[in-house]
């Protein structure tokens, strides 16, 4: 259970939410009418722990008092459901066709494992084609992402990437996600992604060796290795790297979440 501070909605002071713990813009109150000796509310708030990052979460909140509110001075006593368990979200971006297969799968397998919940993105919800035959199910198309959900943004390479070096909500979100101190990863041409949004700039950082005039013009110090990692952009040159990728990505993000 949480610890009990107060938050206020409507006028009504309720008791239930930490200090780590923000109620977002959408709070849903409802109290049925039948009987003041039975009072049961159920309140719905988005909340979001902000020094973990965690995943939005629907928390349902159920007090049978006993009593009708204003008997106890409008201050509610509420049962908080735990949070306990709520994974951390990282966005991984795909092309919809022609994905790098093993830059997919490799770190999505490491981010999981170390208790992270891996949420796909790309042009549209549906299937995603890799360049050597796998597939990876979409849940979210980048025109819908808001980069607050997520602890890290990582763009997925292969050819099918270039097409988002010239797709503004792409550039975009990596700006959005670099700006609001998220980590940022890229893995083989998708570091010209994060160069042509800017983010490169004075930045260590490597790329597939397709783009690295590329990451030079944009103001990177281009460095010939299979992973760099500088503050909270990680960056790697391919397929080869990608194992190494995930387990940067996961050093950056703070380290496994379950033991």
């Amino acid at each position: 259970m949480v610890d009990l501070v107060n938050a206020i909605r409507d006028g009504q002071s309720f008791v239930g939410l930490p200090d780590t713990i923000v109620a977002d813009e959408e709070v849903m109150v409802l109290s049925p009418t039948a009987g003041p000796t039975i009072f049961t509310i159920l309140l719905m708030i988005l909340v979001k722990v902000k020094e973990k990052n965690l995943s939005t979460l629907f928390t349902v909140v159920n007090s049978p008092l006993g009593e009708p509110p204003n008997t106890v001075n409008n201050k509610l006593l509420l049962n908080i459901i735990t949070y306990e368990g709520v994974m951390i979200m990282v966005l991984m971006i795909v092309a919809q066709n022609g994905f790098r297969d093993e830059e997919y799968f490799k770190p999505k397998a490491s981010l999981e494992s170390a208790g992270y919940q891996v949420v796909t993105g790309s042009v549209k919800t549906g299937t995603a084609l890799g360049k050597l035959g796998g597939t990876a199910k979409v849940d979210v198309a980048i025109s819908e992402v808001k980069a607050d959900d997520y602890a890290g943004v990582v763009f997925v390479g292969g050819p099918g990437a270039a097409d988002y070096f010239t797709d503004k909500t792409a550039l975009n979100l990596a700006r959005e996600a670099y700006r609001k101190g998220k980590v940022v990863g890229a893995i083989c041409i998708a570091p010209g992604i994060l160069a042509r949004a800017g983010i490169l700039k004075g930045k260590k950082a490597t790329v597939f060796p397709s783009e690295t005039e590329t990451l030079k013009q944009e103001g990177a110090n281009y460095l010939g290795l299979p992973v760099v990692v500088d503050g909270k952009i990680v960056t790697a040159n391919g397929p080869d790297a990608a194992e190494e990728f995930g387990k940067e990505l996961i050093k950056s993000l703070g380290g496994p979440t379950k033991k």
